[in-house]
């Protein structure tokens, strides 16, 4: 993940290998349109944002983890964990607000908010099935 002063630099940093950039003066002209627009809403993200103990995530759903092919419903997350699913990153798509019948697919990258505590929590429950070994 990298910044760009000039939007002329993204696609340069693109082609020596970055994964994300974002344009300075994209996140400026995206705030500065959220405040005008929708102000009671930009506070929200700022405080959720800036409050010490809340954090914004992505977890990575593996391909063996016991929640594959579970629907959110029947995950209880939000029971166990007390983590909070905002999105579901699936391909190239992005399930905003996914609904509790969404079932969960390998390689789904989890969007959640919580406390660390609770994040590490649901990271812990998206672990893949462990085997044991009968002896």
């Amino acid at each position: 993940l990298t910044h760009a002063e000039k939007l002329e630099s993204v696609k340069k940093l693109y082609k020596a290998g970055a994964d994300h950039v974002i344009p300075l003066t994209a996140i400026g002209g995206r705030l500065i349109a959220k405040y005008a627009i929708s102000p009671y809403i930009a506070e929200f993200v700022d405080r959720i944002t800036l409050a010490k103990g809340i954090e914004i995530a992505d977890i990575l759903l593996e391909a063996d983890a016991k929640l594959v092919d579970v629907s959110l419903k029947n995950t209880r997350i939000r029971e166990e964990s007390g983590a909070m699913i905002l999105a579901i990153k699936r391909n190239d798509e992005l399930i905003v607000n996914p609904s509790s019948d969404t079932k969960l697919n390998a390689n789904d990258t989890l969007i959640v908010v919580g406390s660390g505590e609770q994040i590490k929590m649901l990271s812990r429950m998206m672990k893949p099935w462990t085997k044991v070994n009968d002896q």
